[in-house]
């Protein structure tokens, strides 16, 4: 089976999400009445709104690289986040106080 977000892209799409549907079919022995979302290519997150989250030890230095280097405009600014509007998605840049190295063993 495909993870369901794929490791290169964080995007995730019916066709790599996992068939439920024939999971429950071959279970059960039940013929699906509707194809599911895989077999009909759409995708899964398609109608819904994304927040996307970046972690920053230095928020004037992100929103300096978000605003001024990449142009997104800063919708908002708080002493949690900066949060941009990146065409239509929230980038959520979250302050914290320390960065941990993540675990790359699955």
């Amino acid at each position: 089976m495909r993870d369901i977000l794929r490791r290169d892209s964080g995007v995730a799409t019916a066709l790599d999400s996992i068939d439920t549907i024939g999971m429950a079919k071959q279970r059960s022995g039940n013929t699906p009445q509707k194809a599911s979302l895989a077999r009909q290519g759409e995708s899964i997150l398609g109608s819904q709104e994304l927040v996307a989250f970046v972690a920053t030890r230095d928020p004037s230095r992100a929103k300096k690289f978000y605003r001024d280097t990449l142009g997104l405009p800063l919708a908002s600014e708080d002493e949690f986040a900066l949060v941009f509007d990146a065409a239509g998605t929230m980038l959520r840049v979250t302050r914290i106080q320390e960065l941990a190295a993540a675990n790359t063993r699955y």
